[in-house]
C-alpha cells in the first residue's frame, strides 16, 4: 500500500521516549507526516479525542493507566472506538496479547520491531481505517 497517497496521522502512546523517535521516524520515512506523541496514557486518550488519528501505536506496559486500560476506554468513546489501535508489547506474555486483541486492538507489534514489521501493520491499520471511512460515507 502506497501509503504516500493518504492523509494519515498517528498517534504514538509510549511512556518509552526512544520507542516513540523510533515509531515517528519509521513514520516519517513511510511519507506520514502528522505523528503526535503522547508519554503516558491520560495524554494519549486526550490527544485521541482532540485529534482523532488515523491510527493509534499504544504501549502495554506504562506507568499510571496502562495500554490495555487505554485501550478499553478508546474502545468506549463513540469519538475513538473505530480508530485502529496496534498495541506494542515487549513482554512475550501472550495474555497481554490475547486480552488486547479480545479488547479491540486491531494487531500488535513486539519489541524489537523492524521497519518492515511497522510498515506491513501500520498499512493493514490504515487500510482498516479506510474501509471505517468508506463506510461512513455511505451511511444515510
Amino acid at each position: 500500500m502506497d501509503l504516500s497517497s493518504i492523509k494519515i496521522s498517528v498517534l504514538v502512546i509510549d511512556d518509552d521516549h526512544f520507542t516513540a523517535k523510533i515509531l515517528s521516524k519509521i513514520c516519517g520515512r513511510l511519507d506520514i507526516k502528522d505523528v503526535i506523541v503522547a508519554d503516558n496514557g491520560f495524554e494519549g486518550v486526550a490527544l485521541a479525542l482532540k485529534k482523532k488519528p488515523t491510527v493509534i501505536f499504544c504501549d502495554i506496559l506504562m506507568p499510571e493507566i496502562n495500554g490495555l486500560q487505554v485501550l478499553k476506554m478508546l474502545k468506549t468513546i463513540d469519538i475513538t472506538n473505530r480508530i485502529p489501535v496496534l498495541m506494542i508489547t515487549g513482554n512475550p506474555d501472550y495474555a497481554y496479547i490475547k486480552t488486547a486483541m479480545a479488547q479491540g486492538a486491531c494487531d500488535f507489534v513486539s519489541k524489537p520491531f523492524s521497519f518492515e514489521t511497522i510498515q506491513e501493520k501500520l498499512g493493514k491499520a490504515i487500510k482498516e481505517s479506510e474501509d471505517y471511512i468508506c463506510e461512513a460515507e455511505f451511511e444515510v
